[in-house]
């Protein structure tokens, strides 16, 4: 009986050396994510070959938000939503392809993607609306991005603040984390 105790003792010992050591060696692998900041009144250059501006960005009102978030409103749900409107120049000097959709907006412990529901009706006056457009050198691609939010993603007494948190646009996670801080 003493022996298997002793013989378990060691067994756990070894898997918990193990783990520490596995986790040491991933650390040093894959290291923390280089942080890049841009302010939104500069331009990003994207990818090497994109110039991303943000010409503007907002909640939208609430007239707005009934209208592109109707059905969710009609589940009960409390929603509200931002907006960016970005300008993107292809400055390489081939065509290429961009992809939008992997972008995100942050604020505190709080992401969400592009809602692709309400992309389409506010660039419905665009006949070219897609998260990935190929532009050719020189091209300009102009679109409005929304990010919606609703009221279960956050604290009672947070939601009302919503308006007032900062945000960021993340484009990239690793090994680089870039992003765009708002106002």
């Amino acid at each position: 009986m003493k022996i298997k105790k002793i013989v378990i003792c060691i067994l756990v010992l070894l898997l918990a050396g193990a783990g520490i050591f596995r986790y040491i060696t991933l650390n040093q692998k894959y290291p923390p994510p280089e942080i890049i900041n841009y302010s939104e009144s500069e331009p990003v250059i994207y990818d090497g070959q994109f110039e991303i501006t943000v010409a503007d960005n907002y909640f939208l009102d609430e007239q707005t938000v009934k209208t592109v978030f109707e059905n969710e409103i009609s589940l009960g749900q409390d929603v509200k939503c931002y907006l960016l409107e970005l300008t993107i120049k292809n400055v390489g000097d081939v065509e290429k392809q961009i992809l939008l959709y992997p972008f995100k907006l942050e604020s505190g412990v709080w992401c969400n993607g592009v809602n692709m529901g309400a992309f389409m009706q506010l660039n419905s006056d665009t006949t070219n609306a897609t998260l990935q457009p190929t532009l050719a050198p020189g091209e300009e691609y102009q679109t409005k991005l929304p990010f919606s939010m609703i009221s279960e993603q956050f604290k009672p007494a947070s939601w009302g603040e919503v308006q007032n948190r900062q945000y960021s646009l993340v484009m990239t996670l690793y090994p680089q984390k870039t992003s765009i801080q708002l106002s």
